[in-house]
Protein backbone atom coordinates (compact mmCIF):
# COMPACT_ATOMS: atom_id res chain seq x y z
CA UNK A 1 0.00 0.00 0.00
CA UNK A 2 1.26 3.49 -0.84
CA UNK A 3 1.51 5.87 2.09
CA UNK A 4 0.60 9.52 1.62
CA UNK A 5 3.42 11.98 1.94
CA UNK A 6 2.85 14.07 5.08
CA UNK A 7 3.48 17.68 4.04
CA UNK A 8 5.68 19.74 6.34
CA UNK A 9 4.34 23.18 7.20
CA UNK A 10 7.07 25.63 8.13
CA UNK A 11 6.63 29.23 9.23
CA UNK A 12 9.59 31.30 8.04
CA UNK A 13 9.87 34.64 9.82
CA UNK A 14 12.78 35.86 7.69
CA UNK A 15 12.10 34.59 4.21
CA UNK A 16 13.66 36.49 1.29
CA UNK A 17 11.06 36.71 -1.47
CA UNK A 18 12.67 37.32 -4.85
CA UNK A 19 10.32 39.25 -7.16
CA UNK A 20 11.49 39.04 -10.78
CA UNK A 21 10.74 42.21 -12.74
CA UNK A 22 9.57 41.76 -16.36
CA UNK A 23 11.74 43.35 -19.03
CA UNK A 24 10.69 46.92 -19.81
CA UNK A 25 9.53 47.84 -16.30
CA UNK A 26 11.38 50.15 -13.92
CA UNK A 27 11.78 49.45 -10.20
CA UNK A 28 9.97 51.92 -7.91
CA UNK A 29 11.52 50.99 -4.53
CA UNK A 30 14.97 51.23 -2.95
CA UNK A 31 16.81 49.18 -0.35
CA UNK A 32 15.43 49.44 3.22
CA UNK A 33 11.98 50.58 2.05
CA UNK A 34 9.16 49.13 4.18
CA UNK A 35 6.35 47.96 1.91
CA UNK A 36 2.81 46.63 2.11
CA UNK A 37 1.02 44.13 -0.11
CA UNK A 38 -0.43 46.84 -2.35
CA UNK A 39 2.80 48.85 -2.63
CA UNK A 40 3.87 49.42 -6.24
CA UNK A 41 7.35 47.97 -6.73
CA UNK A 42 7.67 48.33 -10.54
CA UNK A 43 5.93 50.14 -13.39
CA UNK A 44 6.25 50.89 -17.09
CA UNK A 45 4.98 49.79 -20.48
CA UNK A 46 4.86 46.14 -21.49
CA UNK A 47 3.01 43.92 -23.93
CA UNK A 48 -0.02 42.19 -22.43
CA UNK A 49 -1.25 38.76 -23.41
CA UNK A 50 -4.66 39.17 -25.02
CA UNK A 51 -5.63 35.71 -26.31
CA UNK A 52 -4.36 32.11 -26.20
CA UNK A 53 -5.36 29.89 -29.11
CA UNK A 54 -5.33 26.09 -28.83
CA UNK A 55 -3.99 25.37 -32.32
CA UNK A 56 -3.39 21.68 -31.56
CA UNK A 57 -6.88 21.21 -30.16
CA UNK A 58 -8.74 23.12 -32.87
CA UNK A 59 -6.89 21.39 -35.73
CA UNK A 60 -6.76 18.03 -33.89
CA UNK A 61 -3.01 17.61 -34.39
CA UNK A 62 -0.12 16.72 -32.09
CA UNK A 63 1.07 19.72 -30.08
CA UNK A 64 4.64 19.58 -31.36
CA UNK A 65 3.37 19.50 -34.97
CA UNK A 66 1.24 22.65 -34.65
CA UNK A 67 3.81 24.99 -36.19
CA UNK A 68 3.51 23.18 -39.53
CA UNK A 69 -0.03 24.49 -40.01
CA UNK A 70 0.56 28.17 -39.18
CA UNK A 71 -0.19 30.96 -41.64
CA UNK A 72 1.52 33.63 -39.54
CA UNK A 73 4.98 34.30 -38.08
CA UNK A 74 6.29 35.41 -34.71
CA UNK A 75 5.92 39.16 -34.17
CA UNK A 76 3.44 39.62 -37.02
CA UNK A 77 0.59 42.07 -36.53
CA UNK A 78 -2.83 40.58 -37.29
CA UNK A 79 -6.43 41.74 -37.38
CA UNK A 80 -9.51 40.05 -36.00
CA UNK A 81 -10.73 37.49 -38.54
CA UNK A 82 -7.32 36.85 -40.15
CA UNK A 83 -6.48 33.22 -40.96
CA UNK A 84 -3.74 32.05 -38.56
CA UNK A 85 -3.67 28.27 -39.13
CA UNK A 86 -5.05 25.72 -41.56
CA UNK A 87 -5.06 21.93 -41.94
CA UNK A 88 -5.89 21.27 -45.57
CA UNK A 89 -8.41 18.65 -46.58
CA UNK A 90 -7.45 15.21 -47.77
CA UNK A 91 -9.30 12.12 -48.90
CA UNK A 92 -10.04 11.21 -45.27
CA UNK A 93 -10.57 14.58 -43.59
CA UNK A 94 -12.24 17.92 -44.00
CA UNK A 95 -10.30 21.17 -44.10
CA UNK A 96 -9.95 22.91 -40.73
CA UNK A 97 -9.17 26.61 -40.31
CA UNK A 98 -8.40 28.79 -37.31
CA UNK A 99 -9.11 32.53 -37.43
CA UNK A 100 -7.93 35.23 -35.04
CA UNK A 101 -10.66 36.22 -32.61
CA UNK A 102 -8.83 39.43 -31.66
CA UNK A 103 -6.35 41.85 -33.24
CA UNK A 104 -2.79 42.00 -31.92
CA UNK A 105 0.75 40.69 -32.29
CA UNK A 106 1.59 36.97 -32.77
CA UNK A 107 3.76 35.30 -30.13
CA UNK A 108 4.96 31.73 -30.78
CA UNK A 109 6.89 31.12 -27.53
CA UNK A 110 4.60 28.17 -26.62
CA UNK A 111 3.79 26.82 -30.09
CA UNK A 112 5.64 23.55 -29.34
CA UNK A 113 2.93 22.98 -26.72
CA UNK A 114 0.26 23.65 -29.37
CA UNK A 115 -0.58 27.12 -28.04
CA UNK A 116 -0.40 30.36 -30.04
CA UNK A 117 -0.53 33.64 -28.12
CA UNK A 118 -1.76 37.02 -29.32
CA UNK A 119 -0.42 40.08 -27.51
CA UNK A 120 -1.93 43.54 -27.26
CA UNK A 121 0.05 46.71 -27.90
CA UNK A 122 2.26 47.92 -25.05
CA UNK A 123 0.28 49.32 -22.11
CA UNK A 124 1.13 51.02 -18.84
CA UNK A 125 1.55 48.30 -16.20
CA UNK A 126 2.24 48.25 -12.46
CA UNK A 127 3.33 45.38 -10.19
CA UNK A 128 2.43 45.26 -6.51
CA UNK A 129 4.65 43.73 -3.82
CA UNK A 130 2.12 41.06 -2.83
CA UNK A 131 3.66 40.81 0.66
CA UNK A 132 4.35 43.02 3.64
CA UNK A 133 8.02 43.36 4.49
CA UNK A 134 11.28 45.20 3.93
CA UNK A 135 13.28 45.62 0.72
CA UNK A 136 16.77 44.26 1.36
CA UNK A 137 18.07 43.92 -2.19
CA UNK A 138 17.52 45.66 -5.52
CA UNK A 139 19.07 44.53 -8.79
CA UNK A 140 18.34 47.29 -11.31
CA UNK A 141 15.36 46.48 -13.55
CA UNK A 142 15.71 42.75 -12.79
CA UNK A 143 14.90 41.70 -9.23
CA UNK A 144 13.77 42.84 -5.80
CA UNK A 145 14.50 40.92 -2.59
CA UNK A 146 11.87 41.37 0.14
CA UNK A 147 12.34 40.17 3.72
CA UNK A 148 8.94 38.86 4.85
CA UNK A 149 6.99 36.23 6.77
CA UNK A 150 5.64 33.22 4.83
CA UNK A 151 4.24 29.73 5.26
CA UNK A 152 6.21 27.01 3.44
CA UNK A 153 4.60 23.74 2.36
CA UNK A 154 6.87 20.84 1.41
CA UNK A 155 5.35 18.77 -1.45
CA UNK A 156 5.24 15.19 -2.56
CA UNK A 157 6.31 16.25 -6.07
CA UNK A 158 6.69 19.33 -8.31
CA UNK A 159 6.52 19.26 -12.11
CA UNK A 160 7.61 22.26 -14.19
CA UNK A 161 9.53 25.38 -13.20
CA UNK A 162 9.52 28.00 -10.46
CA UNK A 163 6.55 30.36 -10.91
CA UNK A 164 4.64 33.00 -8.97
CA UNK A 165 1.10 34.30 -9.30
CA UNK A 166 -2.16 35.01 -7.54
CA UNK A 167 -3.64 31.94 -5.86
CA UNK A 168 -7.19 31.07 -6.91
CA UNK A 169 -9.01 28.35 -4.96
CA UNK A 170 -11.52 26.39 -7.04
CA UNK A 171 -13.97 25.28 -4.36
CA UNK A 172 -15.85 22.69 -6.43
CA UNK A 173 -16.15 18.96 -5.83
CA UNK A 174 -15.78 17.92 -9.50
CA UNK A 175 -14.70 19.52 -12.76
CA UNK A 176 -18.13 19.18 -14.37
CA UNK A 177 -19.37 21.87 -11.96
CA UNK A 178 -17.15 24.51 -13.57
CA UNK A 179 -17.83 23.60 -17.23
CA UNK A 180 -20.69 25.08 -19.25
CA UNK A 181 -22.72 23.30 -21.94
CA UNK A 182 -19.89 23.86 -24.46
CA UNK A 183 -17.28 22.45 -22.05
CA UNK A 184 -15.77 25.90 -21.47
CA UNK A 185 -14.60 26.87 -18.00
CA UNK A 186 -17.18 29.14 -16.39
CA UNK A 187 -16.18 30.59 -13.03
CA UNK A 188 -16.54 34.34 -13.54
CA UNK A 189 -12.88 35.17 -12.88
CA UNK A 190 -9.86 35.95 -15.03
CA UNK A 191 -7.52 32.99 -14.60
CA UNK A 192 -4.67 34.37 -16.71
CA UNK A 193 -1.38 34.32 -14.82
CA UNK A 194 -2.88 32.64 -11.74
CA UNK A 195 -2.04 29.52 -9.74
CA UNK A 196 -5.13 27.34 -9.25
CA UNK A 197 -5.72 25.13 -6.21
CA UNK A 198 -8.06 22.28 -7.21
CA UNK A 199 -10.27 20.64 -4.59
CA UNK A 200 -11.03 17.77 -6.98
CA UNK A 201 -8.77 15.35 -8.86
CA UNK A 202 -8.91 16.64 -12.44
CA UNK A 203 -8.59 15.00 -15.84
CA UNK A 204 -5.78 15.63 -18.32
CA UNK A 205 -8.20 17.49 -20.63
CA UNK A 206 -9.21 19.84 -17.83
CA UNK A 207 -5.57 20.66 -17.05
CA UNK A 208 -5.02 21.53 -20.71
CA UNK A 209 -8.11 23.78 -20.66
CA UNK A 210 -6.60 25.65 -17.72
CA UNK A 211 -3.37 26.09 -19.69
CA UNK A 212 -5.34 27.53 -22.63
CA UNK A 213 -6.95 30.01 -20.23
CA UNK A 214 -3.46 31.18 -19.23
CA UNK A 215 -3.14 29.47 -15.85
CA UNK A 216 0.53 29.32 -14.75
CA UNK A 217 0.32 26.60 -12.12
CA UNK A 218 -1.81 23.95 -10.40
CA UNK A 219 -1.92 22.87 -6.76
CA UNK A 220 -3.53 19.45 -6.33
CA UNK A 221 -3.68 16.84 -3.57
CA UNK A 222 -3.05 13.92 -5.95
CA UNK A 223 -2.29 13.21 -9.59
CA UNK A 224 -2.98 10.02 -11.51
CA UNK A 225 -0.24 8.01 -13.19
CA UNK A 226 -2.25 8.25 -16.43
CA UNK A 227 -2.00 12.05 -16.33
CA UNK A 228 1.70 11.71 -15.60
CA UNK A 229 2.11 9.57 -18.73
CA UNK A 230 0.24 12.19 -20.77
CA UNK A 231 2.42 14.95 -19.34
CA UNK A 232 5.55 13.05 -20.36
CA UNK A 233 4.16 12.79 -23.89
CA UNK A 234 2.61 16.24 -24.42
CA UNK A 235 4.43 18.39 -21.85
CA UNK A 236 3.01 20.89 -19.38
CA UNK A 237 2.21 23.74 -21.83
CA UNK A 238 4.24 26.15 -19.71
CA UNK A 239 2.43 25.27 -16.46
CA UNK A 240 3.85 23.94 -13.19
CA UNK A 241 2.06 21.35 -11.04
CA UNK A 242 2.47 21.11 -7.25
CA UNK A 243 1.34 17.70 -5.92
CA UNK A 244 0.74 17.70 -2.17
CA UNK A 245 0.16 14.06 -1.26
CA UNK A 246 0.64 11.26 -3.75
CA UNK A 247 0.09 9.67 -7.12
CA UNK A 248 -3.57 8.71 -7.41
CA UNK A 249 -6.81 10.06 -5.96
CA UNK A 250 -6.37 12.20 -2.87
CA UNK A 251 -7.79 15.26 -1.14
CA UNK A 252 -6.59 18.16 1.02
CA UNK A 253 -6.75 17.55 4.76
CA UNK A 254 -8.76 20.08 6.79
CA UNK A 255 -5.73 22.10 7.93
CA UNK A 256 -4.21 22.31 4.46
CA UNK A 257 -7.57 23.32 3.02
CA UNK A 258 -7.80 26.11 5.59
CA UNK A 259 -4.36 27.51 4.71
CA UNK A 260 -5.15 27.42 1.00
CA UNK A 261 -8.51 29.15 1.51
CA UNK A 262 -7.02 32.03 3.51
CA UNK A 263 -4.51 32.54 0.68
CA UNK A 264 -7.20 32.79 -1.99
CA UNK A 265 -6.34 35.99 -3.89
CA UNK A 266 -2.85 36.30 -2.37
CA UNK A 267 0.60 35.97 -3.94
CA UNK A 268 1.80 32.37 -4.13
CA UNK A 269 5.08 30.82 -5.32
CA UNK A 270 5.78 27.29 -6.53
CA UNK A 271 9.52 27.00 -5.93
CA UNK A 272 10.95 24.11 -7.95
CA UNK A 273 14.58 24.70 -6.90
CA UNK A 274 13.91 24.53 -3.16
CA UNK A 275 10.95 22.13 -3.52
CA UNK A 276 8.36 24.11 -1.63
CA UNK A 277 5.12 26.06 -1.95
CA UNK A 278 5.26 29.59 -0.53
CA UNK A 279 2.03 31.05 0.85
CA UNK A 280 2.28 34.76 1.69
CA UNK A 281 -0.89 35.15 3.78
CA UNK A 282 0.28 33.43 6.96
CA UNK A 283 -1.64 32.28 10.07
CA UNK A 284 -1.52 34.58 13.10
CA UNK A 285 1.17 34.17 15.73
CA UNK A 286 -0.98 32.05 18.06
CA UNK A 287 -2.00 29.58 15.38
CA UNK A 288 1.58 29.43 14.08
CA UNK A 289 2.65 27.73 17.29
CA UNK A 290 0.74 24.63 16.13
CA UNK A 291 2.56 24.50 12.80
CA UNK A 292 5.70 22.46 12.31
CA UNK A 293 8.58 24.93 12.58
CA UNK A 294 11.50 22.71 11.72
CA UNK A 295 12.50 20.61 8.74
CA UNK A 296 11.61 17.19 10.18
CA UNK A 297 10.48 14.90 7.36
CA UNK A 298 8.84 11.51 7.15
CA UNK A 299 12.12 9.99 5.99
CA UNK A 300 13.60 10.36 9.46
CA UNK A 301 11.01 7.80 10.53
CA UNK A 302 12.30 5.26 8.02
CA UNK A 303 13.76 2.05 9.39
CA UNK A 304 16.78 0.49 7.78
CA UNK A 305 15.43 -2.20 5.48
CA UNK A 306 12.16 -0.37 4.71
CA UNK A 307 10.88 -0.92 1.16
CA UNK A 308 10.31 2.06 -1.13
CA UNK A 309 8.95 2.77 -4.60
CA UNK A 310 11.22 5.04 -6.68
CA UNK A 311 9.74 7.79 -8.87
CA UNK A 312 12.75 9.62 -10.30
CA UNK A 313 13.48 9.64 -14.04
CA UNK A 314 16.40 7.16 -13.99
CA UNK A 315 14.80 4.51 -11.76
CA UNK A 316 11.09 5.24 -12.18
CA UNK A 317 8.93 2.26 -11.21
CA UNK A 318 11.67 0.31 -9.43
CA UNK A 319 11.59 -0.86 -5.83
CA UNK A 320 14.43 -0.42 -3.39
CA UNK A 321 15.52 -1.04 0.20
CA UNK A 322 16.59 1.74 2.61
CA UNK A 323 20.26 1.34 3.55
CA UNK A 324 20.70 4.57 5.55
CA UNK A 325 20.88 8.37 5.40
CA UNK A 326 23.57 10.54 3.83
CA UNK A 327 23.08 14.20 4.85
CA UNK A 328 19.71 15.15 3.27
CA UNK A 329 19.56 12.13 0.96
CA UNK A 330 18.52 8.53 1.49
CA UNK A 331 20.68 5.57 0.51
CA UNK A 332 18.61 3.04 -1.42
CA UNK A 333 19.66 -0.38 -2.66
CA UNK A 334 17.96 -1.11 -6.00
CA UNK A 335 17.27 -4.48 -7.63
CA UNK A 336 20.65 -4.80 -9.38
CA UNK A 337 22.42 -4.39 -6.04
CA UNK A 338 23.59 -0.86 -6.73
CA UNK A 339 23.22 1.68 -3.91
CA UNK A 340 21.95 5.07 -5.00
CA UNK A 341 21.29 8.31 -3.12
CA UNK A 342 17.85 9.81 -3.56
CA UNK A 343 16.06 12.92 -2.31
CA UNK A 344 12.98 12.26 -0.19
CA UNK A 345 10.45 13.45 -2.77
CA UNK A 346 11.48 10.69 -5.19
CA UNK A 347 10.55 7.90 -2.77
CA UNK A 348 7.24 6.43 -1.62
CA UNK A 349 7.24 4.22 1.47
CA UNK A 350 5.65 0.80 0.92
CA UNK A 351 3.79 -0.87 3.80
Amino acid sequence: MFLLYQNNKIISEKYILERQIPKGLGIEVVKDDKIKKDSVIASGEMFEEKERVDIAGELEVDADESYKYLKCINGEGINKGDLIAIKKKSMLRKEKEVFARVSGVINLSEINSGILKIYDVAKETTINAGVEGKVIRVIKDKEIGILCRVLKIIPFKIFGNTISGELFFLDNDKEEEVLDSNNNIEIGSNLKGSIIALKFNSSFKFLRKLAIYGVKGIITAGISLQILDNIKKDGLWGMSIFVLNCYGISEFDSNMLKYIKINDGSLCIIDKKNKELILTNTPDKKESENIVSNSKTFLKNYDIGAKVFIINENYFGEYGIIEGMEQNNVKVKVNNGKIIEEVENNLILID
